[in-house]
């Protein structure tokens, strides 16, 4: 793979920690090889529980929150390795 330290990368996620799943690997091959990767999320998981019609809205803010933290520090750990 060629990289430039000018190139930008943009991944769609659905929700967060799906692009670790889905190239997690591949973004760190780009972050190491110099690209700039950004990640946008398309939802912030306030659904993520297995019934998500059973939980109060302040319980959805709360989990989007921790799912938003989540994220966060996941592209923070994966910027340390970066050049």
């Amino acid at each position: 793979m060629t990289v430039t330290k000018t190139q930008s990368i943009l991944v769609l996620s659905p929700h967060p920690d799906d692009e670790s799943f889905g190239c997690g690997g591949t973004i760190k091959l780009l972050t190491q090889a110099g690209a700039a990767v950004d990640v946008v999320y398309l939802t912030s998981g306030e659904m993520g529980v297995e019934a998500p019609e059973a939980i109060t809205s302040e319980a959805q803010h709360e989990l989007a929150a921790i799912r938003t933290g989540e994220a966060r520090t996941a592209s923070l750990v994966g910027a340390e390795s970066a050049p």
